[in-house]
């Protein structure tokens, strides 16, 4: 019975590590100047190359964690 009950804890947790991933945005600029907005998920937001400006605080209000990444180039 420990067991089973061992393998669908297990189960349980992969399927909620698998949902979180699947509600994430992956947002990526270009080798220009871009200017990358957020969604209303969980975002990685990866800028390239160039001046880029990473707008990541638009949804504060309904728990959304953000990742912005930086590059070479000036960023904010």
């Amino acid at each position: 019975m420990r067991r089973v009950t061992l393998v669908l804890t297990a189960m349980a947790m992969m399927v909620a590590l698998f949902a979180v991933v699947a509600y994430a945005a992956e947002i990526t600029g270009t080798d220009a100047d871009d200017e990358l907005w957020e969604s209303n998920r969980n975002d990685q937001i990866h800028a390239l190359v160039g001046d880029d400006t990473i707008n990541a605080n638009n949804f504060q209000n309904i728990n959304d964690r953000d990742r912005a990444h930086g590059n070479k180039g000036d960023d904010t």
